[in-house]
């Protein structure tokens, strides 16, 4: 009998499956943004002085939370395909030579606290050299869609709107505080879009380079 290859995965249906979600991600945040817009009468709330009444801001508020919730929904989602699509491009990187992430942490990175801050960014990178080297263009598409992947995140979230209510509360600025966490629920918002915009542009490379026989990826990457 002939012994089979080793079958090989290459992860294109979970990339496509989040970039599917990545743009379902990014509709929503433009629909909470114009939803935002359209209340305030085509004027944005990132400014300090608001002529709105309460009631009104307290129900962009509700639609605004809503549509973050859903969002927080479909991120979760996508970390655990983006942890499995990971895992499943280094172990095909691993058969052909010698990966700077190993298979378990391929997916564990994504996961565990601290070490999920750089590792899964590093995986990125890893995956995206080319004969031990990675463009310029492409690292700086990488670290970009990491640093706002991290500022979207719920704990960035959590202390920026803390940070956000201090200034309020000390500051010369006297208002309804639903104001301030509308303008804080749109930063987020277009945080969040920016880092999946940048998110498809990085599955989109990364997939595309994804490492074939013969190639070195193995490398300092940082």
């Amino acid at each position: 009998m002939t012994s089979q290859a080793p079958r090989v995965h290459t992860g294109k249906g979970q990339s496509i499956a989040l970039v599917i979600m990545a743009g379902v991600d990014i509709v929503l945040g433009a629909i909470a943004i114009a939803l935002n817009l359209a209340l305030n009468n085509g004027t944005a709330t990132f400014s300090m002085p608001s002529a709105e009444p309460v009631a009104q801001n307290t129900m962009i508020v509700g639609m605004l939370f809503l549509i973050m919730i859903v969002q927080i929904a479909v991120r979760s989602i996508m970390l655990m395909i983006m942890a499995w699509w990971s895992f499943r491009l280094i172990s095909n990187a691993h058969r052909h030579t010698n990966f700077p992430v190993s298979r378990q942490w391929s997916w564990l990175g994504w996961f565990v606290p601290v070490v999920s801050l750089w590792l899964p960014v590093q995986a990125m990178l890893g995956l995206n050299l080319t004969h031990r080297r990675i463009s310029g263009a492409r690292r700086l598409i990488i670290l970009s869609w990491w640093v706002a992947r991290i500022l979207a995140s719920p704990t960035a979230g959590v202390l920026s709107f803390a940070g956000v209510v201090i200034i309020a509360r000390l500051g010369e600025y006297r208002r309804d505080m639903s104001d301030t966490i509308i303008s804080w629920l749109v930063s987020m918002m277009v945080i969040g879009i920016l880092a999946q915009c940048l998110a498809i542009a990085v599955i989109l490379l990364t997939q595309r380079n994804q490492p074939k026989p013969g190639i070195i990826v193995s490398a300092d990457i940082f």
